[in-house]
Order: structure tokens, then sequence, then C-alpha cells
């Protein structure tokens, strides 16, 4: 049986398991009115799959080069892909590429964003120099 083949079975039922959700914590903590794209929930699957395949190539043959581990990896996913997903990469592209509509904001416009606070007081912090008083010249003992 082709290596790429014996491989797309194991990174399938990795897929299949509902116990192995990339996904699942971040969704958790995500707000109740936001869900993820099924492109981002694909793209997030793919690389969970790929990251299966990588580990087993590399797993069952330590010494294959980086070059070989990746391609029989992505070969492997590929075909699992086929079986795991019914849509296209295309149609998945087309379809996350559309604007998702804005959820309405409840944060108040004069408190900036907390990424730019923080940037804002750490340069600020960065400009001070400690000023502390001259200590008086010390007479020979």
């Amino acid at each position: 049986m082709d290596p790429a083949a014996q491989l797309a079975q194991q990174v399938l039922q990795a897929l299949a398991d509902s116990s192995a959700q990339p996904l699942a914590e971040v969704q958790e903590r995500a707000p109740a009115d936001r869900d993820f794209s099924e492109l981002e929930a694909s793209l997030a699957d793919w690389g969970y799959g790929y990251g299966v395949a990588w580990a087993l190539v590399r797993a069952a043959d330590p010494m294959m080069s980086s070059q070989a581990v990746a391609d029989l990896a992505r070969r492997g996913t590929a075909l699992a892909w086929r079986m795991y997903s019914e849509e296209s990469w295309a149609r998945l592209l087309e379809n996350g590429r559309q604007p998702a509509p804005e959820a309405p904001s409840d944060k108040d416009p004069e408190q900036p964003e907390p990424d730019t606070a923080l940037s804002e007081f750490m340069g600020k912090v960065a400009q001070t120099r400690a000023s502390r008083p001259e200590r008086g010249s010390r007479a020979p003992e």
C-alpha cells in the first residue's frame, strides 16, 4: 500500500476524533455571538491533520530528510482531506473572503484599546530616566 494512503487513513481517524478539536478552547472563550467561519475551522483542521501526519512520518523514520517528511505529510493530509471535507479549498477561500458583519461594540470610544495603552505606557517608561539625588563625595577614611 502507498505510504501516503496509509498515512491518510491515520490522519482521517485523527480528524474524525471528536475529542481532538483544536479550536474548542478558543471557541469557548470567544464571545457568544462569534463563531469561526468554515474557512477558519477548515484551516485549523488542515493544520491539525498536517501536524499529525508530520509527527507520524518523523516518528516512523527519524533519519528521513525534512523535505521528504514534509512531502509525505502533505500528500497524506491531502488524501485524508478529500475524504474528510465536502467543500473545495477554492469555495472555502471564496466564501471566507466575504466581509463578516460587524458586531455592535459596547466599548467606551474614549478608552484606548488595551494594546495601545500598554504600548504608550511602555514608550513613556522607555523615555524616563532614573533620577536620584547625587551622592556626596566621600572623604577617604
